[in-house]
């Protein structure tokens, strides 16, 4: 009589995580993350277990504001320059002006702005 619901608690507790990792971040699901000009690339995870390299220009998710990167919004490349991962992270790292033009070193962690979605990234 308990078969039910004990079954259908254990393909909850199976299928949940998945479904959720797929709204949030990448850094669980994704490898190989690498960042170029203004392009995010990786290999990521897709619902089926295959992997999937994909790419995804972070222009359109990034915006700069007043020397500060945050998410949504968009061209942070127009006022950023010399972008790279920090080694071992998900944290991107730019040289970014402000509205007088002054520089500054701006830094966003992409995990919380970027996620996976099967297999894909996406802003």
């Amino acid at each position: 009589m308990h078969f039910i619901p004990i079954f259908t608690t254990a393909l909850l507790v199976m299928v949940i995580p998945k479904a959720l990792a797929s709204d949030g971040g990448f850094a669980e699901s994704c490898m190989r993350i690498d960042f170029q000009g203004s392009t995010l690339k990786a290999v990521c995870t897709q619902a089926n277990g295959g992997q999937h390299y994909t790419e995804l220009d972070l222009n359109g998710c990034i915006n700069n504001l007043d020397g500060d990167l945050y998410c949504g919004g968009s061209g942070f490349a127009s006022s950023c320059g010399d972008c790279y991962i920090v080694g071992g992270t998900t944290v991107l790292l730019c040289e970014c002006s402000d509205v007088s033009g002054n520089g500054y070193a701006a830094d966003i962690e992409l995990d919380g702005c970027i996620g996976n979605q099967n297999g894909n990234l996406a802003c």
